[in-house]
């Protein structure tokens, strides 16, 4: 009856997470994350449930069919063996990010497959008289330790490839929650009476609402989100070019962000926080030039020396203001992406930009990324002082400046994404 408790304890634990969550949740898109996490929630009561149902019926040997035990054990291995994949999956999303279905299912076959063995082998399950409770062993035992195993040692080297480019918060949450599931399972293996599997559900619901799914904490971080975009919008309406230009800038920076994952030179070092920093910061790369007076921001003509030398300000005044803006956030890393963004996104590869002349790879990497994903929508768009030029156009001016205004190799991927390019550009023109 002891097991029974703790499981009931983890129940009512899991039931008030479930209860928070759905309170503070508000509609709006789901990412990969929430949709896991969700999983996690609520299938970690059904998991305690059938912990406590089997930690009850394998005392009742006597009077409980075999098949009920059976089909107890199934129930209860296959729902926190699903647990365990889909947690695996969350931590891949946390640290490099699940970009369609294809991926998830890759990096959850694995533990598919074992599930279905353990189901094969549940008839040979066997229960063992403990001195103060009844457990269960057998092949299928043996498959949901190793899953965790496997699991856990996978993490741990994607932690060690990946701890450099981790933000500190996220890497101590995760190594707080690999520890927690590691130490339950050393007991839970040394000491199998303990039956103290209910406490892994609960703790990793725990960890993952705390550090990365509180509701209110994403609704905070979203309205942060609105009002830099907000901000950033009334900056570049000044200059009565398009309203849309925070928004397409954003949308080729994305682009680049996702071919930058599929290649071997970025592969290792492109994480889902730097895309996320990178995303959130490129709003705001010229939000310097709300101190550039309109004559000079909204002047229908070529720009004097002396006028060009007040319009190349604007890179320094915005870096300026984020660092005064940031000053008191708790992320580092940010705070360095949305400095670079604005201050160097106009430098280039040869070291003829501005404002400090930085030559190759000195550009930071978030800056070269901005900085094609700023030229082709600034070429591809109406301005006060010129029309649009066409796609291929500016295709090419990307493709000429490679090695010259831009990282040649982001450009190239850039110009090799065309396809995607010109989707996301029409799409948007015909969306107004």
């Amino acid at each position: 009856m002891y097991a029974f408790k703790l499981q009931a304890g983890a129940i009512l634990c899991c039931t008030y997470f479930i209860a928070a969550y759905i309170r503070n949740l508000k509609p709006g898109k789901r990412t990969y994350g929430d949709r896991l996490f969700a999983f996690i929630l609520f299938m970690a009561p059904v998991a305690a449930l059938f912990d406590g149902a089997t930690a009850v019926t394998v005392n009742m040997l006597d009077t409980v069919p075999a098949w009920v035990n059976l089909v107890l054990h199934a129930a209860f291995f296959i729902s926190m063996d699903s647990i365990i994949i889909v947690l695996f999956a969350f931590i891949v999303y946390q640290t490099v990010g699940i970009r369609n279905g294809k991926q998830l299912f890759a990096i959850m076959s694995p533990g598919i497959v074992t599930s279905i063995l353990v189901i094969y082998y549940i008839k040979n399950l066997h229960y063992i008289h403990g001195k103060t409770t009844n457990y269960s062993m057998g092949i299928s035992v043996y498959i949901s330790y190793g899953v965790l195993m496997f699991y856990l040692i996978f993490i741990c080297i994607l932690f060690t490839v990946r701890r450099r480019t981790l933000i500190k918060s996220k890497l101590k949450a995760l190594s707080m929650l690999m520890f927690y599931m590691g130490s339950l399972l050393v007991v839970q293996m040394v000491f199998p009476e303990a039956l103290i599997t209910a406490l892994l559900p609960i703790g990793a619901v725990a960890v993952l609402y705390v550090n990365f799914q509180d509701p209110a904490l994403q609704e905070l971080k979203h309205y942060n989100e609105e009002m830099i975009t907000g901000f950033a919008t009334l900056v570049e309406s000044r200059d009565a070019s398009t309203g849309n230009h925070i928004k397409h800038t954003k949308g080729y920076v994305e682009i680049i962000l996702n071919e930058m994952r599929d290649d071997p030179k970025y592969s290792k070092i492109i994480t889902q926080d730097f895309i996320e920093d990178v995303l959130n910061a490129a709003p705001m790369h010229d939000i310097g030039k709300i101190a550039i007076p309109d004559q000079i921001l909204c002047k229908p003509a070529k720009l004097t020396e002396e006028e060009f030398n007040i319009m190349k300000t604007h890179t320094t005044i915005g870096s300026n203001i984020l660092d005064e803006t940031f000053a008191d956030l708790n992320d580092a890393e940010y705070k360095r992406v949305a400095h670079d963004v604005a201050k160097f996104h106009h430098e280039k590869w040869n070291g003829s930009g501005y404002p400090e002349g930085l030559k190759g790879e000195d550009i930071p990497l978030s800056a070269r990324i901005m900085a094609i994903a700023d030229v082709f929508e600034a070429t591809s768009s109406k301005r006060c002082y010129k029309e649009a030029y066409d796609l291929d156009t500016c295709f090419k001016i990307i493709k000429d400046g490679a090695g010259l205004d831009f990282d040649p190799v982001l450009a190239m991927l850039f110009v090799n994404a065309q396809d995607k390019v010109r989707k996301y550009h029409n799409d948007e023109r015909k969306a107004g």
